[in-house]
């Protein structure tokens, strides 16, 4: 079909700018050919493509995530720090917005070894040495000392009993660094568990583990590497970036109608109150198996996907087999979604200011599980597609500028509300991070394991590779997951390794020593 839209020649772009991108955003909606935008930018002088040029670059630049002078504080940020992110009728804690990083030992470390990383921590970064305030942020004394408590555990699975039990219950005073280390020494040959805590509103778990790995090193004594995040590329030409602007007003769109969609399909997995959110839940959190990242990636390769697409995929039929097993008829449709944290790589100037750089990078797309399709490979498509949404385009670029340049300028209240409506509508949020490609010491030994825990107020997924390894958790409450143990483990691992049967991978998905 013949496309062109000539400008009106009773106009120009000067006189009638709105009118004139209003119609060209609406023939991108319908056609997408680069002949024919080139047609629509015809009747523009040089002048006035370069400057279209020069708001595509400055643009990107605004809406990608950046720390700037002087410990400024987000928006979001701010909300985190003062427990203000959810309506009051949600109960929400301060340990809600609490990162634990769960660390498996065999020797106990001692205090001195903990303050004495701490301390090169401690020095480097601003925020771990700092208290937000309004607008900002200030530093204060930090007794390393004060930041580190060491109890006593008869046995690991006594360690991490307390721990859950504890950890989701305590506050933290906000005159001090909002930070801490949880230490239960348990006799040999029994594992100590170490949990490092940090406020979110010090940083996400990108950030924060990057911070860990500096102090880090691999099994030969080398500084740990950490992939680098991505995000969708602006190519260049005046073309590609009004297409760019296209998708990105598309994006906006989609977030803010999230918070207003249908709820999802009642099922024995689901909170019943999540419509409301009236009152705190309880929290437990499940610890997986130890998964066979090799095995996983066998199995990719082999369904052409991703890992993130065969883990998502895994969670949706765990989902399915568990609430089958309670009655749940997946004969007709089921609407799923999940809340999946993405997050998005840190840029700083040449100059910037080397310990300013821990900063919160990651917000929250809205993707559906597809748990409706009748076997593995079926939902591995339509997950793959799904999620194929996020990598190819601008929506996790649209989320944060939304939650940082607009978000602010609404009430409260309206801020509250939306995120309660958001997370209402999202059966969990769900983090699957790349960790470093290598086992890794701290306190000068061996990791034994990892785990990043978050007591959300929403069901959480947490998942992280390390080496050959990957580690993952479930947290919610135990009174409507009834069966947060044992069962649903074996729900997850029947589902990975029937997907890897289905592809042609044989063997347990389980990782062994």
């Amino acid at each position: 079909m013949d496309f062109s839209l000539p400008y009106p020649s009773t106009a120009s772009p000067a006189a009638g700018p709105l009118a004139w991108l209003a119609v060209v955003l609406v023939q991108l909606r319908t056609q997408r050919g680069q002949g024919a935008v080139r047609t629509v930018l015809g009747p523009l002088t040089s002048p006035v493509k370069a400057a279209l040029f020069a708001a595509v670059w400055v643009g990107l630049r605004r809406i990608l995530p950046r720390s700037k002078p002087g410990m400024q504080i987000t928006n979001v940020e701010g909300m985190m720090a003062r427990n203000e992110l959810y309506p009051p009728r949600c109960g929400h804690r301060q340990a809600n917005n609490v990162i634990n990083c769960y660390l498996w030992f065999d020797r106990c470390p001692t205090v001195p070894e903990i303050t004495s990383m701490f301390s090169t921590i401690v020095r480097a970064h601003r925020r771990w040495r700092s208290v937000p305030i309004a607008g900002g942020w200030r530093e204060v004394d930090v007794p390393l000392e004060d930041h580190v408590r060491v109890r006593e555990a008869a046995s690991e699975q006594e360690a991490v009993a307390t721990l859950d039990r504890e950890l989701p219950e305590g506050e933290w005073p906000m005159d001090r660094p909002l930070w801490s280390v949880e230490v239960m020494r348990v006799p040999p040959p029994g594992r100590s568990v170490v949990v490092v805590r940090v406020h979110h509103t010090m940083g996400d778990g990108v950030g924060l583990f990057q911070n860990l790995a500096e102090v880090a090193t691999d099994l030969h004594g080398e500084l740990l590497q950490l992939p680098g995040g991505s995000l969708p590329k602006k190519k260049g030409g005046l073309v590609a970036g009004v297409l760019w602007y296209a998708d990105a007003a598309r994006s906006i769109l989609r977030i803010l109608l999230s918070s207003k969609v249908p709820f999802e399909t009642d099922l024995p997995m689901l909170c019943p109150d999540r419509r409301t959110l009236t009152k705190p839940r309880p929290r437990k959190t499940l610890f997986f198996p130890t998964l066979d990242l090799a095995y996983v990636k066998r199995v990719k390769d082999a369904a052409g996907c991703t890992v993130n697409d065969a883990i998502f995929t895994v969670w949706a039929g765990a989902v399915r087999r568990y609430c089958e097993a309670r009655g749940s008829d997946f004969s007709k449709p089921v609407t799923l979604r999940a809340l999946l944290s993405v997050a998005l790589p840190r840029l700083f100037e040449a100059d910037h200011d080397p310990q300013d750089k821990l900063l919160n990078s990651f917000y929250f797309v809205s993707v559906p599980f597809d748990a409706s399709s009748p076997d593995v490979l079926a939902r591995l498509k339509g997950n793959k597609s799904n999620l194929d949404v996020v990598k190819k385009t601008t929506l996790a670029l649209a989320a944060k500028f939304l939650a940082n340049h607009v978000g602010n300028y609404l009430p409260l209240a309206v801020q509250q509300e939306t995120m309660a409506d958001l997370v209402g509508r999202h059966s969990v949020v769900f983090s699957n991070l790349p960790g470093p490609k290598t086992e890794f010491k701290l306190f000068g030994q061996q990791v034994r394991a990892i785990q990043g825990v978050f007591y959300n107020i929403v069901p959480q997924f947490i998942g992280l590779s390390v080496g050959n390894r990957i580690f993952m958790n479930f947290t919610a409450d135990p009174n409507v997951v009834d069966g947060l143990g044992e069962e649903f483990v074996n729900c997850f691992t029947a589902e990975l390794e029937e997907m890897g049967r289905a592809v042609g991978v044989e063997g347990s998905c389980l990782w062994t020593e």
